[in-house]
């Protein structure tokens, strides 16, 4: 049987809810039971790979945030560069390409 959303009378979903997913990243998989048939009681018919990403649950926080640390020192030394230490190579294309690197980073990632 394929799982199909709930939703209650003011039209919020009961079934797979932002706490589930977070649970389901942190890899805490018995608290997502838990959680999901403690709310309505029943069986919804799917199991707990059915349409849920679990793929960067054994990710560690520093390899979750090495995109975004990277582009805030890129940033940070664009704007020393920009402000406080300038340098004369920091100018039209290479100041673009350094910005537009350090928002791609983040941006794509």
């Amino acid at each position: 049987m394929e799982h199909k959303h709930q939703y209650d009378a003011q039209g919020r979903q009961i079934c797979c809810t932002q706490t589930e997913k977070v649970y389901t990243k942190a890899g805490a998989k018995d608290l997502v039971k838990e959680e999901h048939h403690k709310n309505d009681g029943h069986d919804h018919g799917h199991s707990d790979d059915a349409g849920h990403d679990h793929g960067n649950v054994s990710e560690s926080p520093f390899k979750m945030f090495l995109p975004s640390i990277i582009s805030l020192l890129l940033l940070l030394a664009a704007i020393a560069f920009d402000n406080w230490i300038p340098q004369e190579w920091f100018k039209g294309t290479v100041r673009f390409i350094w910005y537009l690197i350090a928002y791609a980073i983040v941006g794509f990632l």
